[in-house]
């Protein structure tokens, strides 16, 4: 039997761990890569001594990727050595009060009774995690391991029987209303849809499943950045993974059930199987419309605004990740996805590394990534909206009693989505492709299979089960079983 050939485009973190599961498999794997730094949105920027994460800052599920790690003979918790932060968040509020979000439950308990003085809070936490806890275990046995619609089992309608009824099928933002009473719980946990870009008055509820598993696996750090994860990945790959930087795929053919991609310089590779960790639209644009996926612009998720800074100073009572929320959130979220404007009071979201992590910058006491959302409006984003966006944001850091952010720190770079547009290939800057808002948007993102002869699929953020690196690392699961099933 001749060797098999895969091809991926994308080498985000999808598209490496497709390809680490293939070879595992037996293919030879080719990954191609438009960027000249493998990772996807899960990358790095440098300047003047200080590094940075430029995509996600925390992770859960940590044992996905001790999975994965293991299929290269690495350790994921002894190399890389992650550490789970506590607490997860600061918080802080229009009203000037604060809310330290512990990842123990005991501990939170406590915070919320202090913040909220109410009993009524805190059981309408615990009730509102055990739906979390409902709906994950019904995603764990069908949503998390195959696609949609897939020939169900006995087991799987068994599962959906007995699924949670009330509560988990409604509006995400209605559902946190029923279980909680003071208005600063209800706007910290329906931020939790904008972890996957989406607005909490448009998402259903079952992303209540989002702070179930914040809460039960807690948010993990990797000393050194998150990126850390890409470079082992990348140095310790089989040999017949081959990664290809600097490749940007400008045109997809098929003949004699063979793929061909074609590269901006010329260069074509042929493989039996095609497979994209890039935007369903992407692959739209390259195929003339014969695969993929062409977004509606209102179906699109956020993207964002980040400005990176350099501090020389250590920052005083500074928390590894804090949150300054706006004073209205429902008219942020109207403005962001209705309006498509960037708003004039936005939350803002401020990473510091270095306080879980001293050594990771040498240029000083202290890298801080700040960022807040942005409409998804990619090239037609200028550079005025960038000198509002920053204007904005300060006003809310000063605000919230954080003005030393910006007053002790350098502006080395900053994002836009007009950045993430050109550099990722997001559609309109949006960062996690379709938005999850409703039934349909949540559970039919584009099919990850589209052709079988010959084979090409899709893996990661933009395809099933959605955005994060835990359901990335799922995506490359199923869709390494639908390969293998369809081979076989």
């Amino acid at each position: 039997m001749s060797e098999r050939v895969a091809t991926i485009i994308g080498a985000g973190l999808g598209g490496l761990a497709t390809a680490v599961r293939l070879s595992a498999l037996g293919w030879r794997v080719h990954v191609l890569e438009q960027n000249h730094l493998p990772g996807g949105k899960l990358n790095r920027f440098e300047s003047k001594g200080f590094v940075f994460d430029t995509g996600p800052s925390l992770l859960t599920l940590p044992e996905l990727f001790q999975e994965l790690l293991e299929l290269v003979n690495i350790n994921f918790f002894k190399e890389l050595t992650p550490k789970r932060i506590d607490p997860l968040f600061n918080y802080r509020f229009a009203d000037g009060s604060q809310f330290v979000y512990s990842s123990s439950i005991p501990s939170l308990v406590q915070e919320i009774k202090s913040l909220t003085g109410s009993e009524r809070d805190v059981d309408g936490f615990l009730n509102f995690l055990d739906l979390g806890r409902r709906i994950f275990e019904l995603s764990e046995q069908t949503f998390f391991k195959k696609v949609p619609f897939q020939s169900a089992s006995l087991a799987d309608l068994i599962a959906l029987f007995r699924s949670p009824k009330q509560r988990a099928w409604g509006n995400y933002a209605k559902t946190v209303d029923y279980y909680f009473k003071d208005s600063r719980l209800k706007q910290v946990f329906n931020r939790y849809p904008t972890y996957v870009g989406s607005s909490p008055y448009e998402s259903p509820a079952i992303l209540s499943v989002i702070p179930y598993l914040e809460m039960r696996e807690g948010g993990w750090y990797v000393p050194g950045g998150l990126y850390e994860i890409v470079q082992i990945l990348i140095k310790n790959l089989p040999k017949n993974v081959h990664i290809h930087t600097g490749w940007k795929a400008t045109k997809i053919a098929q003949s004699n059930k063979k793929w061909f991609v074609y590269g901006q310089q010329g260069e074509k590779i042929e493989s039996d199987v095609l497979i994209s960790n890039a935007d369903p639209e992407e692959i739209w644009d390259i195929s003339d419309g014969n695969l993929g996926h062409k977004h509606n612009p209102r179906n699109l998720s956020l993207s964002g605004f980040v400005a990176l800074l350099g501090s020389r100073n250590r920052l005083p009572e500074s928390f590894h990740h804090s949150v300054a929320f706006s004073s209205d959130y429902k008219k942020e979220f109207n403005t962001l996805f209705k309006s498509r404007k960037f708003p004039e009071d936005p939350t803002v979201y401020i990473n510091i590394p270095s306080i879980s992590d001293p050594g990771i910058s040498t240029g000083g006491e202290s890298g801080i990534f700040v960022m807040a959302n942005a409409p998804p409006i990619g090239n037609d984003w200028t550079d005025e909206d960038s000198e509002f966006a920053l204007n904005r944001i300060r006003t809310r850091l000063d605000k919230s009693g954080l003005n030393e952010i910006f007053d002790r720190a350098e502006i080395l770079s900053h994002w836009t989505p007009r950045t993430f547009q050109n550099a990722y290939s997001s559609p309109s800057g949006a960062i996690y492709g379709q938005v999850s808002h409703g039934w349909r948007n949540s559970f039919l993102r584009p099919r990850m299979r589209q052709s079988k002869q010959p084979p090409f699929y899709f893996v990661g953020g933009g395809t099933h089960p959605g955005g994060g690196t835990s359901t990335v690392l799922m995506s490359a699961k199923i869709v390494t079983k639908l390969i293998t099933d369809d081979h076989d």
